[in-house]
């Protein structure tokens, strides 16, 4: 039986949360109003840049959501605002170098760490920039929709630290093979 290389699997890994992440996208997100957007795949762009590295987070971040416009069952379908992917892509870039670490990968991140990191991250992608965007393209005035999104961020972001715990505690288990010394 032949060994997978540790490139592949990761490879393999990143390309399944880009599925999973398009499915949650996609399948399990709605908007509360046109600026405020109930969504859990940044959960898992997170996870990847946490589990693979910022460099496939950000790819993953990217991938996903361009997949989730052509696939076509955003909960909001819309033209294509390529503003939107470089969030994405943040979201899995900050966290794999907030949380990544290679020469500890079985280092877990303690529950303080992943609370100011989902924390930060939520702040800069989510406040930030993606109520820049929505002013950009919807026009009401840059700090109507900050203030408009900051009840919906800071909710967002105590299910993004539970579930980010959740996952990042169970992270040796999950992701064995990746974990395993070599040779073995």
């Amino acid at each position: 039986m032949s060994k997978i290389s540790p490139k592949t699997l990761r490879i393999v890994y990143c390309a399944t949360f880009i599925a999973i992440a398009v499915v949650v996208g996609s399948f399990l997100s709605f908007y509360v109003t046109e600026s405020i957007k109930f969504n859990l795949a940044p959960v898992i762009i997170m996870l990847t840049g946490a589990v693979l590295g910022p460099i496939y987070g950000a790819a993953a971040g990217g991938v996903t959501d361009v997949l989730s416009f052509l696939i076509g069952t955003a909960a909001k379908p819309g033209p294509y605002f390529p503003g939107f992917s470089v969030t994405m892509v943040l979201y899995g870039l900050i966290a794999g170098l907030l949380f990544y670490r290679k020469d500890r990968q079985s280092e877990v991140p303690s529950i303080a760490k992943i609370s100011l990191g989902t924390v930060l991250i939520q702040t800069i992608c989510s406040l930030l920039i993606n109520s820049f965007w929505t002013y950009f393209l919807y026009g009401p005035s840059y700090a109507v929709v900050l203030a408009a999104r900051i009840p919906s961020t800071y909710i967002m972001c105590v299910v993004y630290v539970v579930l980010m715990c959740i996952l990042l505690k169970n992270k040796q288990r999950m992701f064995r093979s990746l974990y395993a010394p070599a040779g073995k």
